[in-house]
């Protein structure tokens, strides 16, 4: 009974995608879309976003209307990228009597609204790239940049609380150290303007195990000097129990999900034995880079930072 409703819903699914694909004709097929969106990308280079959004928008009032609709049996995810498809698929296995079809290879509609919704906030329309942004976020819930957008679009608005759980939403699904860093940023953006400096130092601490330039770091041990001060003068103490305290208090991880480098290291393994050397290699740059700042944080203890700044 089961495989029957499997085999009628994969059947009315491949009657949308056919039509999804044919209404899409209007902009190339996917390859007209994946072309359009590199084209948006060199107006947002050249800091043109208005000409950008020009370019975007007919595209995406033409996804407003998509025929893909989820059901209890079916839902509908628009997942390009793979490792984040790899932790979509972790989160959320399929079953018997739950079937995931990802659109992406028909188009990839979540890298258009994320590009749409960028832009809209560059210009200010923070309703539009609101709206914009939460349609890629429905589409892709794993997309720590989408989310990270989204977070920006919040806190610009002064809607703190609201920009500082996105973020941790972000940060339990980031997999590249830039967006790691980022969430980390974000957070102590939120416990500055609450003036809590003590939170303030510690996360500022966990973002800089994720800077990978020197500069970056050099300026990031500037800022931990300068809440240290401010902490010395209000005779706050620091130390690593008290890190650990604040992340448990306000539900902020310590490091990235730990489910990232063994669903990376996973992919890796089974790319490797079906002889798809590239993806092999992209899950493995994936489990490097993220190795490597385990590295460096090694040097970065808190310990040895504190020990500076008592000094």
């Amino acid at each position: 009974m089961i495989t029957s409703q499997l085999r009628d819903l994969e059947d009315a699914y491949q009657v949308k995608a056919a039509f999804f694909r044919d209404k899409l004709e209007k902009f190339g097929g996917r390859k007209g879309v994946v072309e359009l969106v590199r084209d948006a990308l060199e107006f947002q280079k050249k800091h043109d976003f208005q000409k950008e959004l020009d370019l975007l928008q007919p595209l995406v009032a033409f996804l407003e209307d998509v025929p893909f609709r989820p059901v209890d049996s079916i839902s509908y995810v628009c997942i390009s990228d793979e490792m984040e498809w790899s932790i979509y698929q972790h989160n959320n296995p399929t079953s018997l009597k739950k079937v995931i079809k990802n659109l992406s290879d028909i188009c990839p509609i979540d890298s258009v609204l994320r590009q749409y919704g960028m832009a809209a906030w560059e210009l200010g329309d923070y309703s539009t790239a609101s709206k914009v942004l939460k349609n890629a976020i429905s589409w892709n819930p794993v997309s720590a940049s989408c989310k990270l957008l989204l977070a920006m679009v919040h806190m610009d608005q002064k809607n703190w609380e609201e920009g500082f759980q996105i973020t941790l939403g972000a940060l339990d699904v980031a997999y590249k150290p830039a967006d790691i860093k980022r969430c980390y940023e974000f957070i102590v953006d939120y416990f500055g303007q609450k003036k809590m400096f003590e939170e303030c130092f510690y996360f500022c601490w966990l973002q800089s195990k994720f800077t990978y330039l020197d500069r970056d770091y050099e300026k990031m041990v500037d800022d931990l000097l300068f809440l240290s001060n401010i902490l010395k003068k209000s005779k706050i103490s620091l130390s690593e129990e008290n890190l650990l305290n604040a992340a448990h208090r306000h539900k902020v991880p310590l490091d990235v999900n730990p489910n990232i480098p063994v669903i990376a290291a996973k992919r890796c393994q089974e790319e490797s034995l079906a002889n798809n050397k590239e993806l092999a290699e992209y899950f493995s740059n994936i489990m490097l880079d993220l190795q490597k700042c385990k590295s460096k944080g090694k040097d970065k203890s808190l310990k040895a930072v504190l020990v500076r700044y008592k000094n």
